[in-house]
């Protein structure tokens, strides 16, 4: 290098004094470092998307995590974030589910139903990989803001999974209950359900951006609904019962299903408040 600083000196600058060659050193090794970066950025890029990549890779099978990559977890903070975005995942499952299985239920036939049977699975597989990966962080690294976070997300999820729960073990085979008796749900009676089914639906999804964003607003609001929802269920099961008279006593074990749907969406709007709840404890 001295050498080269040298004759580049003479040659260029008709200068080969010692603090010309200095200045042409640092000039020499600059470029040549910059030579070196830029030759290397191609391959330091896909490295860097390797390590840390920006966007989930895509999967198709719902209940396999996206955000959850174990090289977040030295850092207390990401590891957190990275699974409330699956927190987030798990609750849009969940709603999902409430879309599809109690019209199911209502009113699918026997293949509606076998295809919804798998879904609580893929809920809960998702529970377990935001459980597991929670629990690998380091205790020693937590501060007490980021221990209170992880309670929260723990709440959420069990939360969520709860509603999951409620649909596939009480709402589904209701569904399958319903083709059994060989009786089919009035038409009034499944526009009473219907409406209830809507309603819950709206809150659900209100459930989900508070799980999501934790907008005060919408927590406030999904608290008040509690009141606004239970009417709505009351009077449909003030409209069932005045149904109930001169029933064929054949169909009663239809009119259980119809009241057990009922009863169990009230079930799941009190988990689907619970979003609010927790967040609004801060």
């Amino acid at each position: 290098m001295a050498e080269l600083s040298r004759l580049v000196g003479e040659r260029f600058f008709n200068d080969a004094t010692l603090g010309r060659q200095v200045a042409v050193a640092h000039t020499l090794f600059n470029l040549i470092n910059l030579l070196l970066f830029i030759a290397f950025t191609v391959p330091l890029a896909r490295l860097a998307s390797l390590v840390a990549p920006d966007r989930p890779k895509k999967t198709t099978v719902a209940g396999k995590p996206l955000y959850l990559d174990p090289i977040y977890l030295e850092t207390p903070n990401m590891a957190i974030d990275r699974a409330h975005l699956e927190c987030c995942r798990l609750a849009t499952l969940a709603v999902s589910m409430a879309e599809d299985i109690p019209h199911a239920a209502i009113e699918g036939e026997l293949r509606d139903l076998r295809k919804l049977d798998t879904r609580d699975d893929e809920l809960d597989d998702l529970q377990t990989a935001i459980l597991n990966y929670l629990s690998c962080i380091q205790a020693a690294k937590l501060a007490q803001k980021d221990q209170h976070a992880i309670n929260q997300i723990i709440a959420l999820v069990n939360s969520w999974e709860n509603i999951g729960d409620l649909l596939d073990s009480h709402v589904l085979p209701l569904g399958h209950d319903r083709l059994e008796t060989g009786h089919a749900i009035s038409d009034k009676t499944k526009k009473t359900l219907f409406d209830l089914h809507q309603a819950l639906l709206q809150d659900l999804r209100l459930a989900l951006l508070v799980t999501t964003k934790s907008d005060p607003q919408d927590m406030q609001s999904l608290l008040r609904s509690k009141a606004t929802f239970r009417k709505l269920a009351d009077d449909a099961e003030s409209d069932l019962r005045s149904s109930l008279v001169g029933r064929d006593p054949e169909r009663m074990e239809l009119f259980r299903l119809e009241s057990d749907l009922i009863s169990n969406f009230k079930h799941i709007h009190h988990h689907c408040r619970r979003p609010a709840k927790l967040l609004a404890e801060g």
